[in-house]
């Protein structure tokens, strides 16, 4: 069936600090708790406890890179031509990806909530460009 998303996970292995592309989920075998417990990726198996889960939000950005959970994305917004770096996250209320603002705190007052937040999907798509993500890019977060 044509354009359907592709659902894609990858992870972050907080014990040996990198990022694995995520090839399948295991475990319900083990008990009833109807839980997975791990994850598969090329780098083997890895246990549930020890990784954050980022989905593909079925986005590109300007070169054809897929835009995941935790990214961080240069992008103009809705509200503003300015580029600005935003972090890709779920927003579990809104049942959305959204873009929370990190570098523009001068935006208080339009939410009070001390960020901006912006639809991903409402973003230009010529202008956003994956710049790296929260995990392996903490430098960008300040």
């Amino acid at each position: 069936m044509k354009n359907q998303r592709e659902i894609e996970f990858r992870a972050w292995d907080k014990i040996n600090k990198r990022m694995v592309n995520v090839d399948g989920f295991s475990g319900l075998e083990k008990d009833d708790s109807r839980e997975f417990k791990y994850i598969t990726c090329s780098q083997g198996v890895i246990d549930w406890k020890d990784i954050i889960l980022m989905q593909f939000t079925g986005l590109l950005d300007k070169n054809g890179k897929k835009i995941f959970e935790g990214d961080i994305v240069r992008t103009d917004s809705f509200y503003s031509q300015k580029l600005k770096n935003y972090i890709v996250r779920w927003d579990k209320y809104a049942a959305w990806h959204d873009l929370r603002c990190i570098e523009d705190k001068d935006d208080v007052e339009f939410l009070g909530t001390g960020v901006q937040n912006v639809t991903l999907y409402s973003s230009s798509e010529y202008n956003r460009e994956v710049i790296g993500n929260i995990f392996e890019n903490p430098d960008f977060l300040n």
